[in-house]
């Protein structure tokens, strides 16, 4: 029925992305391009656009040994993020429990400057209230860090953000 089938796509595992060959490769030629500018003898300005696509992110994620607890979704204007973790056994709260969670970021230009905002978490398939979340769902999250270090250097560094199903494009700034 469509309940099993909602909760089974709410509690299903998070499985590690593994690149095949040709996408780990497209992956270390982007990463190679950092170790060669600080072994570079000579000045050559680098690149200005960043460009991940979502099998990327969660790939690094996996050599990170991260893969089996977090999982990244790209969609239009947004990213998802699917976290599962083991709660540990001596918790007072749900102790050797699986915790499964969701949040949805909104990623997106807001007055030339780009815009992060937490649209939703969820865990176990309760949506959180705002206020358990201090609050910051619909904030935007760069104003937020930008206003604690008293500089909005985080904004002023991107010229533009785009965030598409499966790639996530930066343009940043000079």
């Amino acid at each position: 029925s469509v309940a099993a089938a909602t909760w089974w796509w709410i509690g299903r595992p998070i499985t590690p992305t593994v690149l095949s060959p040709g996408e780990q490769q497209a992956l270390e030629q982007k990463l190679a391009v950092i170790d060669e500018a600080e072994e570079a003898p000579d000045y050559v300005p680098g690149d200005k656009v960043i460009v991940m696509t979502e099998r990327e992110l969660n790939g690094l994620l996996e050599q990170h040994n991260l893969g089996e607890q977090l999982q990244l979704d790209l969609g239009k204007d947004a990213l998802h993020a699917r976290v599962q973790t083991k709660i540990p056994a001596d918790s007072p709260i749900f102790p050797d429990k699986t915790l499964k969670g969701r949040a949805r970021f909104l990623l997106t230009e807001e007055n030339g400057s780009p815009s992060v905002v937490l649209d939703d978490v969820t865990i176990w398939g309760i949506s959180l209230p705002n206020a358990w979340l201090g609050n910051i769902k619909g904030e935007n999250l760069v104003e937020l860090v930008a206003d604690e270090l008293q500089n909005n250097f985080i904004a002023d560094g991107i010229e533009s953000l785009q965030v598409n199903r499966n790639e996530i494009v930066i343009h940043l700034a000079e």
